[in-house]
C-alpha cells in the first residue's frame, strides 16, 4: 500500500501545504510498509484542493479503479482555514481531509480490503504524530 499526496493549491498557502504534505506522505508510507490490509487497494492518490475561489473546474472527485487497485480523491480544504495556518495547523487540516478520504473508501465497497483496519491504523498514527486529536 502506498499513498501519493499532491494538491491544486493557491500560491499563498503553497509552501506551508508542501511541507505538511511531504511530512504526512513520508511518515504514512513508512508506516504502511509494515501493514497489510488486503490486495484490493494498493495505491491511494490524494489531491487537496485549496482555492481562493470555488469553481466547477476544481470539483471533488472520488474514484476507485478496479484494474489498478487504486483510489483517487480530490477533496477541498477551505482556503480561509489555510491562509494563516502554520505547518502544524496545515498538517492537521490535511490529515483531517485525508481521514475523510479514508472514510469515503468504505462507500466504494472495495473487494479484499479491510477499510476498518486501515482507518484504525491511520487514526492511531495520526494521533501519535499529533496530526489529529
Amino acid at each position: 500500500m502506498k499513498i501519493f499526496i499532491s494538491g491544486e493549491v493557491q500560491s499563498e498557502v503553497g509552501n506551508v501545504y508542501r511541507i505538511a504534505m511531504l511530512k504526512i506522505e513520508q511518515v504514512f508510507n513508512a508506516h504502511l510498509a509494515e501493514h497489510r490490509f488486503g490486495s484490493g487497494l494498493v495505491k491511494i492518490a490524494y489531491i487537496a484542493i485549496i482555492r481562493r475561489i470555488d469553481t466547477p473546474t476544481f470539483d471533488e472527485v472520488k474514484k476507485y479503479r478496479t484494474r489498478e487497485h487504486s483510489a483517487e480523491f480530490r477533496l477541498k480544504i477551505l482556503f480561509k482555514d489555510c491562509l494563516f495556518a502554520d505547518t502544524a495547523e496545515m498538517t492537521r487540516l490535511v490529515a483531517a481531509s485525508l481521514h475523510r478520504a479514508i472514510t469515503l473508501l468504505k462507500d466504494m465497497r472495495i473487494p479484499d480490503f479491510d477499510c476498518d483496519a486501515f482507518e484504525s491504523e491511520f487514526l492511531a498514527l495520526a494521533k501519535s504524530e499529533n496530526w489529529l486529536n
